[in-house]
């Protein structure tokens, strides 16, 4: 089973979230830590009272939609898929099969047990192949056919194609930009987080093609300063792209001044400057 957990801002700053008390959301977090590789908590109420929480600490963060209560006990973390992403390598399922029949996937890879609502089986996609390193929410409206990986690379092939039409698309639209010719581990890595969080190769074109039309990014900002495509696959600054935040035509011209450079500069002859060259030196005046 893998070691590591992540969390989302979007779930854990969101005011549902935070509007709970803190022994709640302490709870929430301990509960995670302690969730199997799909999720599932088999004794939520014995983490409950190890930490020292109430049992209504527990009930709230079903009532509020945060865990999803199931038989015999168990609990499984509603936002799973979007916090975590695990490795196919280190990744070891549930062993509350019979639970995990109940437990449908959103398309924002958040769990249901709304049938209607879903996109995939948890219970026939772990009879697959298992959770991979990346759910690729691509509006999918069938069971997620998850990946196998790829003996020479270590992605799935189907992942390796998606970071090699991303780099096409950047180098395609991006031609003002500094070209990449590799994709690196690095590189795939920060583009199928983009995936996991629920981008589509429609957004990366999107992005990229707001960014090559930008202003801002045309060698008109102050020291000409143009993104590179690990900066752009970065998250918070391909939503700042996508949203709008370099659409602005930046005038630098009319920004504010350094209080130290904010004085008109004085028209001056060259015998003037001359004199006050004269003057500082402490020579005589020239007649």
């Amino acid at each position: 089973m893998a070691r590591k957990r992540m969390f989302t801002k979007s779930v854990t700053e969101s005011d549902m979230f935070l509007s709970m008390p803190l022994s709640s959301q302490a709870l929430y977090f301990h509960l995670n830590m302690k969730a199997d590789d799909d999720g599932f908590v088999g004794n939520p109420k014995g983490i409950q009272r190890l930490i020292g929480a109430a049992e209504d600490d527990l009930k709230l963060l079903i009532a509020k939609g945060f865990l999803i209560p199931l038989e015999h006990g168990v609990v499984v973390i509603k936002h799973w898929r979007m916090h975590n992403t695990i490795r196919w390598d280190r990744y070891t399922p549930t062993v509350f099969q019979d639970e995990a029949k109940s437990i449908y996937i959103k398309q924002n890879q958040s769990y249901t047990v709304d049938e209607n609502k879903a996109v995939a089986s948890l219970a026939t996609s772990l009879n697959k192949h298992g959770n991979p390193d990346i759910d690729i929410g691509l509006g999918l409206d069938k069971d997620i056919e998850y990946l196998l990986p790829n003996k020479d690379s270590g992605q799935p092939p189907e992942a390796e194609d998606l970071c090699d039409q991303v780099k096409n698309l950047y180098n395609t639209i991006c031609k003002t930009f500094q070209p990449i010719e590799r994709m690196t581990k690095k590189r795939r890595e920060h583009i199928m987080l983009r995936f996991a969080e629920g981008c589509n190769l429609e957004n990366f074109k999107d992005c990229f093609t707001k960014a090559s039309s930008a202003d801002f990014f045309a060698g008109k900002n102050e020291g000409e300063w143009k993104p590179t495509f690990d900066w752009l696959i970065q998250e918070e600054h391909m939503n700042a792209v996508l949203e709008g935040k370099y659409d602005k035509l930046f005038d630098f011209n009319t920004q504010k001044k350094n209080k130290f450079n904010n004085f008109h500069q004085r028209d001056y002859e060259q015998m003037e400057m001359q004199d006050l060259e004269r003057q500082l030196l402490g020579w005589p005046k020239k007649e």
